[in-house]
């Protein structure tokens, strides 16, 4: 399922969800309130932990970048490799713009499948370093409060904040056709 199908659950009674800003690549723990957790949890520990993961994200967010500039240059130097030998070298044909066009789509196919690929090893080396960070740094200290952080399977997008002895489920996204999306509230405006 890509980025662009999930649905950023709401936080409820037994986890808290910290949804990841799309403008600024941090995640939004502004909706945060410290009675969810019985007042064990204040809002700068949240910060905290949330800052550190933000910290640590930074290196794969800027290979992410990297990589989607170089995938659009790439294609670009495809379509004018494509346009210069089948126009200019063979002549304009008909014949010429078809095989063009299957290249450049096939070229693009095969690109955006490593581009997708590549993500996807990026996205699970965050999701490691940041799950190793909380281990290390914060896990006794929260469960200590009755509390344990998660990341979701569609990590970067959101982190959660769980009650431990609540009910274990996770936030799970759901796929609402676009036909079908609401307009999103102000609290998620300002994130």
């Amino acid at each position: 399922m890509s980025y662009q199908e999930t649905i950023i659950p709401a936080s409820t009674s037994e986890y808290q969800v910290f949804p990841l800003s799309c403008c600024s690549s941090n995640y939004n723990t502004g909706d945060y309130d410290p009675e969810f957790a019985d007042g064990k949890a204040t809002h700068k520990e949240v910060e905290q932990v949330i800052n550190a993961l933000q910290v640590a994200r930074q290196p794969f967010v800027k290979k992410i970048q990297l990589m989607a500039f170089l995938r659009y240059l790439a294609d670009f130097i495809v379509i004018v490799a494509v346009a210069t030998i089948f126009f200019v070298l063979l002549g304009y044909s008909r014949t010429n713009f078809v095989i063009g066009v299957c290249i450049c789509g096939i070229c693009g196919m095969i690109g955006n499948d490593l581009y997708k690929k590549r993500l996807k090893k990026i996205d699970q080396e965050s999701k490691d370093l940041c799950n190793k960070i909380i281990d290390d740094q914060y896990k006794g200290a929260f469960e200590a409060k009755g509390l344990r952080w998660f990341l979701p399977i569609h990590f970067p997008l959101w982190v959660e904040l769980q009650k431990i002895g609540g009910n274990q489920n996770t936030a799970q996204p759901i796929y609402i056709p676009p036909a079908m999306h609401q307009q999103p509230n102000a609290n998620n405006m300002n994130a």
